[in-house]
């Protein structure tokens, strides 16, 4: 069925669906439709004999005029995304969504769907899609689409398609931070200036970036300090990226090195929600229609319904790495049976089928001797509880091969890893393994957590390719690398971090590493435990213990320089500290903390008053105090912090018993564009620069109090690349003259997109005028008001009234209520002379028959200009 066209521009409805529903009068519910339905009777409004249809259009549910309106899409019940669609009036059928090709690509409809539209310009959904249902929420402004499963492409939940990723457009950027440091002693005074940036412009699908440092003391003078320079795109076809220049290797199965290079990598932000990270596929069977419930600790974290016979869920989201899936049937007569899944896993476990690869090739950087080498990795989800990983690294004279496996079970996660190295140091060869083993459980009966605990074994000759390099360079007399080295000639090292959950009582935790080394090289054993509670009243309390110890043997057993320090000496401290509300409860409230730190046999008190400024949230204050038994180390100190929208401040001062510090720091971001330079708190990789001329002080959800500033622009800080994400727009704060025609924007940036998005603004005088027409009558209500470029800008209401917004100080308005030429009069109105500073101006005005079909009275001619209101 064929549309019939609207007289309206496109974006105008939107006017109408708002002013009409806060206008117009309605009757109660007509027997026999629907209780929310009503019916405007016409015949009541006796007065007006002219009206012929411009309310009745109404009595149809759900019934708008023709245009473009920016709704939210949701499909089968979920959110789908936010996007412009064109209402046409179809006959027979009233006012429906019609959608163009690339509309209707957003709903994930079979290909040999969308081929129907052919060369057609756009189609009702119930025609693209037989079985589908479309009602329009007017109020919310919400499609809801209902389409069969049959008619849509099988992906998984949380798809997006790669078609609909935007690489934005290219804005420079710089991330900053800003540092002043003095401090001044009876002896000496120093002072540091530094200054960190991360920088970076978008071409296209390259993102440049570049991450360094530039620092002045007053003793050592001026330094840069590049931390790295890199070019990267995605490549989705891939679901991989690619990257350029200089970076880091993972470190998750071959150790880390900072290199010179190319990347090309998986990249699993590409993934569907469902399928990222690890979870395990549930199977199953039903007898009837049955809903499956899947929780995880009590929480429901996945629900289906699923036809009888046996079923496969393999697109859960991930969830915690550790805790059994309950998974419960219920059949369509209510009878239930329920059965565990086990659930624990290690960071690197996969899903069954997923794989994910990597490949690197360069030059190493920050070793003492930059050497060629290449990297590939590869992991695989062998099955439900079996993830595969192999590896490879070679350089010259050097090659390591690593194969290991995750196994997940109901006993825990473990990881097994077996590495072998072969190595020519420039002091004969070197052949070593070393093995690997990690486990990972949570025992929820106790509510102990272990997070991971690894121990790995390597035999004297195993070599990590940084070692090696270092070895070679110390044969020619440098040993210092190898001695600050933590994997060189390392004979075994063994991690632990656990937690406990006492309910209400609090919680433990407690962490330790033990490394040892061959020839006696050193010992390091390292040991964190704590105790933290808090009660209901806000107060809380906190125990620490830490020890540390580094044995080193000499360097004649070693074989290390003799000028290297040849033991450290044991280190503990305890610390006991008390948090105490003051006042009354809220956010704002001060907090008092005090602290005892007893270590090395020195004593340290200290006590701090921290609390926000009161209706200025934004910023903070603290005052502390420390003293330590002896004197000479008593100090005060002082800190103010200033969280605004283009950046964050902060002070520190210090005094001492011989000194003084002060230390000062700025943080923020600039973006540069078409429209000039905008600030802002920081910027993430992926971010947004919004654009909204005429609506300053408007803010953005979730945009860190990013405002739109007085030149109509404003930074969204992040965003979530490959993912759906809400833009939107809070009028509050902003100018009474102006007003927001589109408050949201849904996008879907690449990794490291920068976005301009413009949100369509309009800017003017709000206008209640009261009309009457050349004959005296009032005119009908549900008449539109058109300006003289045929934008709906307003619609008569109760009492012959109009409300509008409009910009120019005089002009002219058509009033609209049919197809006639009699249907239709003109209005001249004029503003000079009123207060403009007024929220809201009253005008009454003549409105006068239109010469011809789509007349606008030229504005030095027609009627009198409408003149203020004397009520």
């Amino acid at each position: 069925m064929k549309p019939c066209r609207s007289t309206l521009r496109a974006g105008a409805g939107w006017t109408a669906l708002s002013l009409g529903a806060s206008l117009l009068v309605m009757a109660p519910p007509v027997a026999g439709q629907p209780e929310q339905s009503y019916r405007f009777l016409e015949a009541l409004e006796m007065a007006s004999p002219v009206n012929k249809g411009s309310l009745s259009r109404f009595n149809r549910v759900g019934n708008v005029e023709p245009g473009t309106y920016s709704v939210d899409v949701f499909v089968n019940g979920s959110f789908s995304h936010r996007r412009s669609l064109r209402f046409d009036l179809f006959e027979g059928q009233g006012v429906a969504a019609c959608f163009k090709a690339q509309d209707a690509a957003m709903l994930n409809l079979r290909p040999d769907l969308l081929a129907q539209l052919g060369q057609r310009e756009c189609a009702r959904i119930e025609e693209l899609a037989p079985g589908a249902n479309a009602v329009f929420d007017l109020a919310n402004l919400r499609l809801n689409l209902t389409l069969p499963q049959a008619q849509l492409k099988h992906v998984a939940r949380g798809y997006v398609d790669p078609e609909h990723y935007d690489a934005g457009e290219s804005i420079g950027f710089v991330n900053y931070s800003i540092s002043q440091y003095y401090v001044r002693t009876a002896q000496v005074s120093h002072s540091a200036t530094y200054g960190f940036t991360d920088s970076g412009v978008n071409l296209g699908l390259w993102r440049l970036r570049q991450q360094g440092s530039l620092g002045y003391d007053n003793h050592a003078g001026l330094a840069w300090n590049p931390v790295r320079t890199y070019a990267r795109r995605a490549l989705p076809g891939w679901t991989s990226e690619l990257t350029v220049g200089q970076s880091f290797t993972s470190g998750k199965l071959l150790s880390g090195l900072a290199y010179q290079g190319l990347e090309l990598s998986s990249d699993d932000r590409m993934l569907p929600d469902s399928q990222r990270g690890y979870a395990p596929v549930i199977r199953g069977s039903a007898r009837s229609n049955a809903q499956v419930i899947v929780s995880q600790k009590g929480r429901e974290i996945y629900r289906t319904t699923v036809a009888p016979g046996s079923f496969v869920i393999d697109d859960l989201y991930p969830t915690s790495y550790n805790g059994d899936l309950d998974v419960t049937v219920i059949e369509a007569d209510g009878t239930r049976s329920s059965f565990s899944v086990p659930f624990s896993a290690l960071p690197e476990s996969m899903r069954r089928g997923r794989s994910r690869y990597s490949l690197t090739a360069g030059r190493t950087r920050d070793t003492d001797t930059p050497a060629l080498f290449m990297d590939a990795l590869y992991q695989r989800g062998l099955s439900n509880a079996l993830t595969g990983n192999v590896g490879m690294r070679l350089a010259r004279a050097y090659r390591s091969v690593l194969i290991g496996t995750t196994l997940a079970g109901p006993a825990g996660s473990v990881g097994l890893a077996l590495n072998h190295s072969y190595a020519d140091t420039g002091r004969g060869a070197r052949a070593g393994w070393m093995l690997g083993l990690s486990y990972s459980h949570a025992f929820e009966a106790t509510g102990t957590n272990f997070s991971i605990a690894s121990y790995r074994y390597s035999t004297a000759g195993y070599r990590e390719l940084a070692d090696v390099l270092s070895e070679r360079h110390a044969g020619r007399g440098n040993q210092w690398a190898l001695a600050n080295s933590s994997s060189y000639q390392q004979h075994s090292r063994f991690d632990v971090s656990l937690s406990q959950q006492l309910g209400s009582v609090g919680s433990l935790y407690l962490s330790g590493l033990t490394q040892t080394f061959y020839h006696n090289r050193s010992r390091i054993t390292q040991l964190q435990f704590g105790y933290s509670t808090m009660w209901s009243n806000g107060m809380s309390i906190n125990l620490a213990f830490q020890r540390q110890q580094v044995s080193a043997a000499s360097s004649v057993q070693s074989g290390l320089d003799p000028r290297l320090p040849q033991a450290g000496r044991p280190g503990s401290s305890v610390m006991l500290s008390l948090s105490i509300p003051l006042g009354q409860a809220g956010a704002d409230r001060p907090v008092l903390s005090s602290s005892v730190v007893k270590a090395a046999g020195q004593d340290l008190y200290q006590s701090q008053l921290s609390a926000m400024v009161p209706g200025e949230r934004h910023i903070s204050y603290s005052l502390g105090a420390s003293h330590a038994p002896g004197g000479g180390q008593d100090s005060l100190n002082g800190n103010v912090g200033m969280r605004l929208p283009k950046v964050n401040l902060n002070l520190n001062l210090a005094r001492g018993h011989d000194y003084w510090q002060a230390a000062a720091n700025a943080r923020g971001a600039l973006a540069l564009h078409g429209g000039g330079i905008t600030f802002g708190p920081y910027l993430g990789d992926t971010f947004a620069l919004v654009e909204a001329k005429g609506a300053e002080g408007a803010r953005l959800f979730n945009g860190q109090g990013a405002v739109i500033d007085s030149n109509g622009f404003a930074l969204l800080p992040s965003l979530s690349p490959y993912q759906r994400n809400v833009v939107e727009l809070a009028d509050a704060g902003m100018s009474s003259k102006s007003e927001i025609l589109e408050s949201q924007r849904t996008v879907i940036p690449y990794a490291g997109a920068t976005l301009k998005l413009n949100f369509r603004t309009r800017s003017g005088h709000a206008l209640l005028i009261r009309l009457r027409r050349d004959d005296g009558q009032p005119l009908p209500m549900g008449a539109d008001v058109l300006d003289p470029q045929g934008e709906l800008v307003g619609m008569v209401g109760q009492g012959s009234q109009a409300y509008l917004r409009i910009a120019p100080l005089r002009g002219n308005l058509l009033v609209r209520w049919g197809d006639g030429q009699q249907e239709r009069c003109a209005v001249r109105y004029d503003l000079h002379g009123q207060d403009l500073k007024a929220a809201l101006l009253r005008l009454d005005a003549a409105c006068i028959a239109a010469p011809r079909r789509e007349a606008f009275l030229p504005a030095d001619a027609g009627p009198p200009a409408a003149s203020g209101a004397t009520q």
